[in-house]
Protein backbone atom coordinates (compact mmCIF):
# COMPACT_ATOMS: atom_id res chain seq x y z
CA UNK A 1 0.00 0.00 0.00
CA UNK A 2 1.16 3.48 -0.54
CA UNK A 3 1.54 6.40 1.82
CA UNK A 4 -1.23 8.54 2.52
CA UNK A 5 -1.40 12.70 1.48
CA UNK A 6 -3.47 15.10 -0.38
CA UNK A 7 -4.30 15.86 -3.32
CA UNK A 8 -2.79 19.57 -3.55
CA UNK A 9 0.40 17.30 -3.05
CA UNK A 10 -0.28 15.96 -6.37
CA UNK A 11 -1.84 18.79 -8.23
CA UNK A 12 -2.19 22.50 -8.69
CA UNK A 13 -5.78 23.03 -8.19
CA UNK A 14 -7.78 26.16 -9.21
CA UNK A 15 -11.60 26.84 -7.76
CA UNK A 16 -13.24 28.59 -10.73
CA UNK A 17 -15.11 32.02 -10.66
CA UNK A 18 -17.60 33.30 -13.15
CA UNK A 19 -16.21 36.66 -15.06
CA UNK A 20 -19.06 39.45 -14.99
CA UNK A 21 -22.13 38.94 -17.21
CA UNK A 22 -21.59 41.74 -19.20
CA UNK A 23 -17.87 40.17 -20.55
CA UNK A 24 -19.91 36.99 -21.85
CA UNK A 25 -20.96 36.75 -25.42
CA UNK A 26 -21.61 33.36 -28.09
CA UNK A 27 -18.16 34.08 -30.37
CA UNK A 28 -15.38 36.63 -28.80
CA UNK A 29 -12.65 35.67 -25.82
CA UNK A 30 -11.79 32.76 -24.60
CA UNK A 31 -13.98 29.77 -24.48
CA UNK A 32 -16.05 30.01 -20.81
CA UNK A 33 -17.35 26.79 -19.61
CA UNK A 34 -19.90 27.29 -16.26
CA UNK A 35 -20.71 23.33 -15.61
CA UNK A 36 -21.61 19.88 -16.54
CA UNK A 37 -23.78 20.84 -19.34
CA UNK A 38 -20.84 21.85 -21.23
CA UNK A 39 -19.10 18.26 -21.02
CA UNK A 40 -18.56 16.15 -23.93
CA UNK A 41 -18.00 12.55 -23.89
CA UNK A 42 -13.96 13.27 -23.26
CA UNK A 43 -13.45 17.11 -23.68
CA UNK A 44 -16.24 20.14 -23.02
CA UNK A 45 -17.75 21.75 -25.92
CA UNK A 46 -18.26 25.45 -24.76
CA UNK A 47 -20.87 27.53 -25.90
CA UNK A 48 -19.69 30.53 -24.36
CA UNK A 49 -17.27 33.01 -24.37
CA UNK A 50 -15.49 35.59 -22.08
CA UNK A 51 -13.56 39.00 -22.98
CA UNK A 52 -12.60 39.38 -18.88
CA UNK A 53 -11.88 35.79 -17.59
CA UNK A 54 -11.12 35.39 -14.38
CA UNK A 55 -10.17 31.66 -13.36
CA UNK A 56 -8.55 29.32 -16.01
CA UNK A 57 -8.14 25.99 -16.89
CA UNK A 58 -4.74 25.09 -19.20
CA UNK A 59 -4.81 22.65 -21.54
CA UNK A 60 -4.16 19.00 -20.16
CA UNK A 61 -5.57 19.86 -16.69
CA UNK A 62 -8.70 17.90 -15.28
CA UNK A 63 -12.22 19.54 -15.57
CA UNK A 64 -13.72 18.51 -12.62
CA UNK A 65 -17.44 19.35 -11.74
CA UNK A 66 -17.65 21.30 -7.85
CA UNK A 67 -20.98 22.31 -8.11
CA UNK A 68 -24.66 20.73 -9.36
CA UNK A 69 -23.39 17.13 -10.95
CA UNK A 70 -20.47 17.04 -8.68
CA UNK A 71 -17.83 14.61 -9.79
CA UNK A 72 -18.44 14.89 -13.69
CA UNK A 73 -14.99 15.24 -15.54
CA UNK A 74 -13.80 15.95 -18.88
CA UNK A 75 -9.94 16.94 -19.70
CA UNK A 76 -8.99 20.14 -21.58
CA UNK A 77 -8.50 19.94 -24.83
CA UNK A 78 -7.44 23.59 -24.79
CA UNK A 79 -7.37 26.63 -22.49
CA UNK A 80 -10.18 27.65 -20.76
CA UNK A 81 -11.66 30.64 -18.74
CA UNK A 82 -13.84 28.50 -15.64
CA UNK A 83 -16.76 29.83 -13.59
CA UNK A 84 -17.34 28.77 -9.93
CA UNK A 85 -19.19 25.22 -11.04
CA UNK A 86 -15.63 23.58 -12.20
CA UNK A 87 -12.75 23.17 -10.59
CA UNK A 88 -9.11 22.68 -12.81
CA UNK A 89 -6.79 19.96 -11.55
CA UNK A 90 -3.41 20.54 -12.84
CA UNK A 91 -0.97 17.58 -12.21
CA UNK A 92 2.76 18.62 -10.60
CA UNK A 93 4.02 15.85 -12.55
CA UNK A 94 2.84 14.77 -16.28
CA UNK A 95 3.36 11.28 -15.47
CA UNK A 96 0.69 11.54 -12.52
CA UNK A 97 -2.45 12.82 -14.97
CA UNK A 98 -4.30 9.02 -14.90
CA UNK A 99 -3.64 8.51 -11.73
CA UNK A 100 -5.09 11.51 -10.38
CA UNK A 101 -8.05 11.12 -12.78
CA UNK A 102 -8.09 7.29 -11.25
CA UNK A 103 -7.54 9.06 -7.88
CA UNK A 104 -10.57 11.30 -8.25
CA UNK A 105 -12.46 8.89 -9.50
CA UNK A 106 -11.97 6.46 -6.23
CA UNK A 107 -12.82 9.10 -3.70
CA UNK A 108 -16.02 10.44 -6.36
CA UNK A 109 -18.49 9.11 -3.45
CA UNK A 110 -16.60 10.37 -0.26
CA UNK A 111 -16.47 13.86 -2.45
CA UNK A 112 -20.57 13.77 -3.14
CA UNK A 113 -21.02 13.32 0.43
CA UNK A 114 -19.09 16.06 1.68
CA UNK A 115 -21.07 18.03 -1.28
CA UNK A 116 -23.69 21.04 0.46
CA UNK A 117 -26.63 22.95 -0.57
CA UNK A 118 -29.91 22.77 -0.53
CA UNK A 119 -30.38 23.42 -4.41
CA UNK A 120 -27.50 22.98 -5.64
CA UNK A 121 -24.91 20.93 -3.88
CA UNK A 122 -21.13 21.80 -4.00
CA UNK A 123 -17.62 21.01 -2.69
CA UNK A 124 -15.84 23.33 -0.69
CA UNK A 125 -12.30 24.33 -1.78
CA UNK A 126 -10.59 22.89 1.61
CA UNK A 127 -12.71 19.53 0.93
CA UNK A 128 -10.87 19.30 -2.62
CA UNK A 129 -7.65 20.26 -1.78
CA UNK A 130 -7.42 18.80 1.25
CA UNK A 131 -8.68 15.62 0.09
CA UNK A 132 -7.16 12.18 1.33
CA UNK A 133 -5.14 10.14 -1.54
CA UNK A 134 -2.50 7.68 -2.21
CA UNK A 135 0.82 8.44 -3.23
CA UNK A 136 3.58 6.75 -4.60
CA UNK A 137 6.99 6.62 -4.99
CA UNK A 138 8.09 8.49 -8.55
CA UNK A 139 8.28 4.88 -10.53
CA UNK A 140 5.49 3.18 -9.20
CA UNK A 141 3.42 6.79 -9.75
CA UNK A 142 4.91 6.83 -13.25
CA UNK A 143 3.71 2.95 -14.01
CA UNK A 144 0.57 3.12 -12.24
CA UNK A 145 -0.35 6.20 -14.55
CA UNK A 146 0.92 4.91 -17.88
CA UNK A 147 -0.89 1.86 -17.32
CA UNK A 148 -3.96 3.47 -16.63
CA UNK A 149 -3.69 6.09 -19.68
CA UNK A 150 -3.27 3.68 -22.17
CA UNK A 151 -6.66 2.12 -21.21
CA UNK A 152 -8.23 5.99 -21.45
CA UNK A 153 -6.14 6.71 -24.51
CA UNK A 154 -7.80 3.14 -26.67
CA UNK A 155 -11.54 4.17 -25.03
CA UNK A 156 -10.81 7.42 -26.55
CA UNK A 157 -9.39 5.88 -30.16
CA UNK A 158 -12.51 3.75 -30.13
CA UNK A 159 -14.76 6.38 -29.55
CA UNK A 160 -13.33 8.05 -31.73
CA UNK A 161 -13.35 5.76 -34.59
CA UNK A 162 -16.90 4.79 -33.55
CA UNK A 163 -17.85 8.58 -34.04
CA UNK A 164 -16.01 8.72 -37.59
CA UNK A 165 -18.22 5.88 -38.45
CA UNK A 166 -21.49 7.78 -37.46
CA UNK A 167 -20.51 10.67 -39.32
CA UNK A 168 -19.41 8.77 -42.45
CA UNK A 169 -23.01 6.78 -42.55
CA UNK A 170 -25.16 9.77 -42.03
CA UNK A 171 -22.66 11.98 -45.11
CA UNK A 172 -23.87 9.26 -47.12
CA UNK A 173 -27.42 8.76 -46.17
CA UNK A 174 -27.70 12.82 -46.49
CA UNK A 175 -26.24 12.68 -49.91
CA UNK A 176 -27.77 9.87 -51.54
CA UNK A 177 -31.43 9.89 -50.23
CA UNK A 178 -31.37 13.98 -49.05
CA UNK A 179 -29.33 15.86 -51.86
CA UNK A 180 -29.60 13.32 -54.35
CA UNK A 181 -25.86 13.18 -55.17
CA UNK A 182 -25.85 10.43 -57.82
CA UNK A 183 -28.68 11.38 -59.25
CA UNK A 184 -27.34 14.70 -59.74
CA UNK A 185 -24.02 13.33 -61.06
CA UNK A 186 -25.30 11.18 -63.62
CA UNK A 187 -27.18 14.09 -64.91
CA UNK A 188 -24.27 16.21 -65.52
CA UNK A 189 -22.84 13.03 -67.37
CA UNK A 190 -20.26 12.14 -64.67
CA UNK A 191 -21.64 8.62 -63.95
CA UNK A 192 -18.30 6.82 -64.49
CA UNK A 193 -17.07 8.66 -61.09
CA UNK A 194 -20.12 6.49 -59.03
CA UNK A 195 -19.22 3.02 -59.13
CA UNK A 196 -21.51 0.00 -60.73
CA UNK A 197 -23.35 -0.48 -58.43
CA UNK A 198 -24.62 3.34 -57.59
CA UNK A 199 -24.92 3.90 -61.45
CA UNK A 200 -26.87 0.88 -61.85
CA UNK A 201 -29.82 1.75 -58.75
CA UNK A 202 -29.88 5.65 -59.18
CA UNK A 203 -32.28 7.10 -61.62
CA UNK A 204 -30.71 9.88 -64.19
CA UNK A 205 -33.57 12.60 -64.01
CA UNK A 206 -35.24 14.86 -61.21
CA UNK A 207 -39.20 15.08 -61.40
CA UNK A 208 -41.45 17.44 -59.60
CA UNK A 209 -43.08 16.27 -56.37
CA UNK A 210 -45.30 17.45 -53.14
CA UNK A 211 -42.53 17.14 -51.46
CA UNK A 212 -40.24 19.36 -54.17
CA UNK A 213 -37.77 17.68 -56.29
CA UNK A 214 -36.93 14.19 -56.40
CA UNK A 215 -35.52 11.07 -58.51
CA UNK A 216 -38.04 9.60 -61.07
CA UNK A 217 -39.30 6.73 -60.10
CA UNK A 218 -39.03 7.46 -56.06
CA UNK A 219 -42.10 8.40 -53.76
CA UNK A 220 -43.58 10.53 -51.29
CA UNK A 221 -44.89 8.66 -48.81
CA UNK A 222 -46.20 8.63 -45.18
CA UNK A 223 -43.79 6.47 -42.70
CA UNK A 224 -47.31 5.04 -41.31
CA UNK A 225 -47.59 2.89 -44.99
CA UNK A 226 -44.25 1.08 -44.60
CA UNK A 227 -43.80 1.10 -41.18
CA UNK A 228 -45.81 -0.29 -38.20
CA UNK A 229 -45.93 2.24 -35.18
CA UNK A 230 -46.01 1.20 -31.90
CA UNK A 231 -45.46 2.32 -28.28
CA UNK A 232 -44.53 0.58 -25.48
CA UNK A 233 -46.27 0.48 -22.26
CA UNK A 234 -45.84 0.22 -18.28
CA UNK A 235 -47.47 -1.28 -15.45
CA UNK A 236 -48.68 1.56 -13.05
CA UNK A 237 -48.17 2.44 -10.29
CA UNK A 238 -44.70 1.85 -11.87
CA UNK A 239 -42.35 2.58 -8.44
CA UNK A 240 -44.17 -0.62 -7.48
CA UNK A 241 -42.81 -2.81 -10.01
CA UNK A 242 -38.79 -1.43 -9.65
CA UNK A 243 -36.66 -4.67 -8.69
CA UNK A 244 -32.84 -5.07 -8.08
CA UNK A 245 -32.72 -7.71 -10.36
CA UNK A 246 -35.38 -9.05 -13.31
CA UNK A 247 -36.10 -7.51 -16.27
CA UNK A 248 -34.01 -5.06 -17.59
CA UNK A 249 -36.04 -1.46 -18.19
CA UNK A 250 -34.85 0.89 -21.02
CA UNK A 251 -35.49 4.48 -19.48
CA UNK A 252 -34.68 7.61 -21.93
CA UNK A 253 -31.90 8.30 -19.76
CA UNK A 254 -30.10 5.18 -20.98
CA UNK A 255 -30.21 6.40 -24.71
CA UNK A 256 -28.75 10.06 -23.48
CA UNK A 257 -25.98 8.63 -21.53
CA UNK A 258 -25.11 6.06 -24.13
CA UNK A 259 -22.00 7.56 -26.41
CA UNK A 260 -23.07 5.44 -29.62
CA UNK A 261 -26.32 3.74 -31.60
CA UNK A 262 -26.75 0.75 -28.84
CA UNK A 263 -28.40 0.67 -25.10
CA UNK A 264 -26.36 -2.25 -23.87
CA UNK A 265 -27.58 -1.86 -20.40
CA UNK A 266 -29.84 -0.39 -18.13
CA UNK A 267 -29.49 1.22 -14.85
CA UNK A 268 -33.33 -0.32 -13.40
CA UNK A 269 -34.95 -3.46 -13.76
CA UNK A 270 -38.95 -4.26 -13.22
CA UNK A 271 -40.80 -7.63 -11.53
CA UNK A 272 -41.46 -10.22 -13.75
CA UNK A 273 -45.12 -9.49 -12.81
CA UNK A 274 -45.12 -6.41 -14.79
CA UNK A 275 -44.45 -7.87 -18.37
CA UNK A 276 -47.87 -7.83 -19.02
CA UNK A 277 -48.39 -4.13 -18.85
CA UNK A 278 -45.19 -3.80 -20.76
CA UNK A 279 -43.82 -4.39 -24.12
CA UNK A 280 -40.58 -6.71 -24.20
CA UNK A 281 -38.37 -6.19 -27.09
CA UNK A 282 -35.27 -8.66 -28.72
CA UNK A 283 -31.54 -7.79 -28.51
CA UNK A 284 -31.00 -6.21 -31.86
CA UNK A 285 -34.29 -3.96 -32.31
CA UNK A 286 -34.62 -0.64 -33.28
CA UNK A 287 -36.66 2.18 -30.65
CA UNK A 288 -37.10 5.48 -30.82
CA UNK A 289 -37.70 7.76 -27.76
CA UNK A 290 -40.69 9.47 -28.01
CA UNK A 291 -40.99 11.44 -24.82
CA UNK A 292 -38.21 13.99 -22.93
CA UNK A 293 -35.31 13.42 -25.07
CA UNK A 294 -37.47 13.00 -28.08
CA UNK A 295 -36.48 11.23 -31.55
CA UNK A 296 -33.07 9.68 -30.31
CA UNK A 297 -32.86 6.22 -32.56
CA UNK A 298 -31.02 3.14 -30.71
CA UNK A 299 -30.57 -0.09 -31.00
CA UNK A 300 -30.99 -2.43 -28.17
CA UNK A 301 -27.91 -5.04 -27.77
CA UNK A 302 -29.60 -6.78 -24.99
CA UNK A 303 -33.22 -8.31 -24.93
CA UNK A 304 -35.48 -5.81 -22.23
CA UNK A 305 -38.92 -3.75 -21.60
CA UNK A 306 -39.67 -0.18 -23.06
CA UNK A 307 -42.25 2.05 -21.69
CA UNK A 308 -44.92 4.61 -22.90
CA UNK A 309 -42.37 6.98 -24.02
CA UNK A 310 -40.49 4.50 -26.37
CA UNK A 311 -42.22 3.45 -29.73
CA UNK A 312 -41.14 0.31 -31.54
CA UNK A 313 -41.65 -0.96 -35.07
CA UNK A 314 -42.68 -4.84 -35.62
CA UNK A 315 -42.79 -4.75 -39.20
CA UNK A 316 -40.89 -2.54 -41.75
CA UNK A 317 -41.62 -2.80 -45.27
CA UNK A 318 -39.43 -1.75 -48.21
CA UNK A 319 -37.10 0.49 -45.56
CA UNK A 320 -34.51 -1.86 -43.75
CA UNK A 321 -33.18 -1.08 -40.08
CA UNK A 322 -29.92 0.66 -41.35
CA UNK A 323 -32.08 3.06 -43.52
CA UNK A 324 -34.88 3.54 -40.83
CA UNK A 325 -31.95 4.45 -37.99
CA UNK A 326 -30.77 7.09 -40.44
CA UNK A 327 -33.70 8.38 -41.41
CA UNK A 328 -35.10 9.01 -37.89
CA UNK A 329 -31.60 11.21 -37.38
CA UNK A 330 -32.37 13.24 -40.34
CA UNK A 331 -35.97 13.63 -39.45
CA UNK A 332 -35.36 14.40 -35.78
CA UNK A 333 -35.09 18.78 -35.78
CA UNK A 334 -38.67 18.48 -37.72
CA UNK A 335 -39.79 15.96 -35.18
CA UNK A 336 -39.15 17.53 -32.52
CA UNK A 337 -41.17 20.92 -33.79
CA UNK A 338 -44.39 18.67 -34.10
CA UNK A 339 -44.12 17.74 -30.89
CA UNK A 340 -45.95 19.48 -28.02
CA UNK A 341 -45.36 19.49 -24.27
CA UNK A 342 -44.88 22.48 -21.79
CA UNK A 343 -42.15 20.99 -20.06
CA UNK A 344 -41.31 17.74 -22.27
CA UNK A 345 -41.82 17.61 -25.88
CA UNK A 346 -43.50 14.54 -26.51
CA UNK A 347 -44.43 12.44 -30.11
CA UNK A 348 -47.65 11.55 -30.13
CA UNK A 349 -47.37 8.03 -32.58
CA UNK A 350 -49.42 9.71 -35.40
CA UNK A 351 -46.97 12.41 -35.92
CA UNK A 352 -44.22 9.42 -37.15
CA UNK A 353 -46.94 7.67 -38.84
CA UNK A 354 -48.06 10.89 -41.14
CA UNK A 355 -44.75 12.16 -41.35
CA UNK A 356 -44.20 12.45 -45.16
CA UNK A 357 -40.76 10.86 -46.57
CA UNK A 358 -39.28 10.19 -49.70
CA UNK A 359 -38.94 6.49 -50.44
CA UNK A 360 -36.04 5.51 -52.34
CA UNK A 361 -36.44 2.57 -54.87
CA UNK A 362 -35.97 -1.00 -53.15
CA UNK A 363 -32.41 -1.21 -54.88
CA UNK A 364 -31.52 1.89 -53.46
CA UNK A 365 -32.22 0.96 -50.06
CA UNK A 366 -31.06 -2.54 -50.13
CA UNK A 367 -27.25 -0.85 -51.77
CA UNK A 368 -27.15 1.65 -48.97
CA UNK A 369 -27.93 -1.77 -46.10
CA UNK A 370 -25.05 -3.30 -47.55
CA UNK A 371 -23.10 -0.37 -46.70
CA UNK A 372 -23.96 0.48 -43.43
CA UNK A 373 -24.34 -3.04 -41.94
CA UNK A 374 -20.77 -3.82 -41.92
CA UNK A 375 -20.18 -0.52 -40.45
CA UNK A 376 -23.00 -1.17 -38.14
CA UNK A 377 -21.21 -4.39 -36.67
CA UNK A 378 -17.90 -2.56 -36.22
CA UNK A 379 -19.34 -0.12 -34.33
CA UNK A 380 -20.87 -2.62 -31.97
CA UNK A 381 -17.37 -4.42 -31.41
CA UNK A 382 -16.32 -1.15 -30.80
CA UNK A 383 -18.66 -0.47 -27.94
CA UNK A 384 -17.87 -4.08 -26.72
CA UNK A 385 -14.30 -3.36 -26.23
CA UNK A 386 -15.09 -0.56 -24.85
CA UNK A 387 -17.05 -1.92 -21.98
CA UNK A 388 -14.76 -4.79 -21.39
CA UNK A 389 -11.82 -2.04 -21.20
CA UNK A 390 -14.34 0.20 -18.99
CA UNK A 391 -15.31 -2.37 -16.33
CA UNK A 392 -11.60 -3.71 -16.29
CA UNK A 393 -10.49 -0.32 -15.37
CA UNK A 394 -13.56 0.30 -13.01
CA UNK A 395 -12.51 -2.59 -11.20
CA UNK A 396 -8.74 -2.31 -10.77
CA UNK A 397 -8.04 1.12 -10.84
CA UNK A 398 -8.58 1.87 -7.32
CA UNK A 399 -6.49 -1.06 -6.32
CA UNK A 400 -4.00 -0.09 -8.48
CA UNK A 401 -3.98 3.27 -6.88
CA UNK A 402 -4.00 2.41 -3.01
CA UNK A 403 -0.60 -0.50 -3.88
CA UNK A 404 -3.17 -3.55 -3.05
CA UNK A 405 -2.72 -5.35 -6.16
CA UNK A 406 0.58 -5.70 -8.77
CA UNK A 407 0.55 -4.10 -12.10
CA UNK A 408 1.93 -7.27 -13.73
CA UNK A 409 -1.23 -9.09 -12.51
CA UNK A 410 -3.76 -6.92 -14.28
CA UNK A 411 -1.86 -6.13 -17.44
CA UNK A 412 -2.06 -10.00 -18.02
CA UNK A 413 -5.97 -10.06 -16.83
CA UNK A 414 -5.92 -6.94 -19.59
CA UNK A 415 -4.16 -9.09 -22.35
CA UNK A 416 -6.28 -11.90 -22.48
CA UNK A 417 -9.90 -9.87 -22.04
CA UNK A 418 -8.59 -8.37 -25.42
CA UNK A 419 -7.13 -11.23 -26.81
Amino acid sequence: MFKIGTLDQLAEITMGQSPKGSSVNEKDGIPLLNGPSEFGINHPKPVQFTTEPIRYAKKGDLLFCVRGSTGKMNWADQDYAIGRGIASIRPKNQNSKYFIEGTMEFALKKLQNMAVGTVITGIKKNDLFKLECFIPNDKELSNVNNFLGSLSKKIETNQKINDNLEKLTKILFKSWFVDFLPTHTKINKNSDSLGIEINEVFPNEIIDSEKGKIPKGWKIKPIGELVVVKRGGSPRPIHDFFADEGLPWVKISDATSSKNRFISFTKQFIKHEGLSKTVKLKKGQLILSNSATPGLPRFLNLDACIHDGWLYFPEIKHFTDQYLYQLFNWMRPKLIKLGSGSVFTNLKTDIIKNFLVVVPTKDCIDLFQRIAEPIHKRCLLLMLENEKLRNIKNLFSSKLISGKILLSDVEKIVDEATA
